[in-house]
């Protein structure tokens, strides 16, 4: 018991030290509205990207059809680009955020904190709205996608010999069934 309340004691003492640090930076504001406007505007851009590629089946519990089938390859090329796009501009951007923090003036550093601020949160916001999207989409048409997943469940399987980590009818799993049978 009392090794639990020492490690929640340091968990909450860094906790408590980096929140006290954060709010010792300028641009501590700018990541304050991030905490509060990235989770919401994310989850905004995910359904809308949900409804733009048509992707209603993955919540409906079923088998993608044809159709979507033949527009993922599409989708999925159009994801990596807006991830490999957003994820630089939003490290340069909370560079510049924090660089130059926003204030209340009409000055150069200050008009580029705010851009660069509002330019963090929104490709913030994408970047992980197009990851959690590709994911669970590519998860959708292939359980061992993308291939980070497949490897963790290769890897989990061969700890456990669970066959629910891997894909129904996948070739490790059909072997290891007909060693058993024959």
């Amino acid at each position: 018991m009392f090794e639990i309340l020492f490690i929640f004691g340091l968990l909450g003492l860094l906790l408590g030290t980096i929140c006290e640090y954060l709010s010792s930076l300028d641009a501590f504001p700018t990541l304050l509205t991030a905490a509060v406007a990235v989770p919401l505007l994310a989850w905004a851009t995910y359904l809308e990207l949900h409804r733009r590629f048509a992707l209603d089946g993955m919540h409906q519990r079923r088998a993608p059809v044809p159709p979507e089938r033949f527009y993922w390859g599409l989708h999925r090329s159009r994801l990596r680009v807006a991830l490999a796009v957003s994820g630089p501009v939003a490290a340069l951007a909370w560079v510049a955020a924090i660089e130059w923090p926003a204030e209340l003036a009409a000055t150069g550093p200050a008009i580029s904190g705010w851009i660069g601020g509002l330019v963090a949160i929104v490709a913030t916001a994408l970047f992980f709205a197009c990851g959690t999207l590709y994911i669970r989409a590519s998860q959708w048409y292939d359980r061992m996608a993308p291939w980070a997943v497949g490897v963790c469940r290769r890897s989990l399987y061969r700890l456990s010999e669970n066959p629910d980590f891997l894909a129904p009818g996948h070739q490790e799993r059909r072997q290891e069934e007909e060693k058993t049978i024959y």
